[in-house]
């Protein structure tokens, strides 16, 4: 009973605040696939306050909670540039939890997770923390606490071809790459259909992008080339400008070609190496034909 009223108590903060959302259990490939998670239904009431405090101060949001960050603490928790803003929490895993009596109605505890951001087009953000508080009768106090960027093992990946150049559009029109994303899909050239072949697209100037769906770590590396072949052999045309905001990640290629012809066929390949300072080899993410 004591679990159910808490959670009632969260959904009616966010609903209040649209600092939390309510938590469900995500698949483990999503995150990690070595890890078991605990069960939503196994959640403490501890464990689901500090989450919720995790959460707002990602968010930039002090909201009075039955957990709060100790000011004398070490916290490493949110970012100056980037809040979440239209992202909602859809996801949230627990992968270790301790805790140990300390007294009479006191203990220690160590909670360790991951939550999932998603946002309207379905971008994806990713974030892993740590977090080592103590329990009393008047709540739980944070002493310490971290949270990092967690990104996908395999990130998702879209590409779109449109006509022409972009640059004077991107330095004019476009603010970021989720205004990017939405003007490629607005203009993009339908390859794969019956409009396709009927508009019989010449060969000129045109601009390859390449989206990654998922928020990156800046330690990661994400790569995209044009070839004749797959997994990237062969490459032609320019080499691809990179975009960024906020760990969300395009590639630009501009060439001329024909769209939709199998005589000229080419591929966009995309990689990515989520440690390439300590594994120097990239996988295919994403792998595209122009017709």
């Amino acid at each position: 009973m004591t679990k159910t009223i808490s959670l009632i108590i969260l959904v009616l903060i966010a609903s209040m605040t649209g600092c939390v959302s309510s938590n469900t259990n995500i698949n483990r490939s999503q995150l990690d696939p070595t890890v078991i998670p605990i069960s939503e239904d196994d959640y403490t009431e501890d464990q689901i306050q500090v989450m919720a405090a995790i959460v707002n101060r990602l968010r930039g949001q002090e909201v009075q909670l039955n957990a709060t960050f100790d000011p004398a603490g070490k916290h490493s928790v949110g970012e100056k540039d980037f809040k979440y803003a239209g992202f909602e929490l859809t996801n949230t895993i627990l992968t270790g939890y301790n805790v140990v009596s300390t007294g009479q109605d006191t203990a220690l505890a160590l909670l360790e997770g991951a939550f999932l951001f998603k946002d309207v087009i379905d971008r994806r953000a990713g974030v892993q923390f740590k977090v080592q508080y103590t329990i009393t009768k008047q709540g739980m106090t944070i002493l310490n606490s971290s949270a990092v960027t967690r990104t996908q093992s395999f990130p998702v990946v879209e590409a779109y071809i449109l006509p022409g150049e972009l640059h004077e559009v991107l330095v004019d029109d476009i603010e970021n790459v989720a205004d990017l994303y939405l003007y490629a899909i607005q203009n993009a050239i339908p390859l794969n259909s019956e409009k396709s072949d009927a508009q019989g697209f010449k060969k000129g100037d045109y601009t390859i992008l390449a989206f990654c769906k998922d928020r990156l770590a800046p330690w990661s590396k994400f790569s995209v080339v044009m070839a004749r072949y797959k997994n990237g052999r062969s490459v032609i045309g320019e080499e691809a400008i990179y975009l960024e905001s906020h760990g969300f990640r395009v590639a630009l290629i501009e060439a001329q070609f024909t769209p939709g012809s199998l005589r000229s066929k080419f591929y966009i390949n995309a990689k990515y190496n989520p440690t390439p300072s300590l594994v120097n080899k990239d996988i295919v993410v994403g792998e595209f034909l122009n017709k």
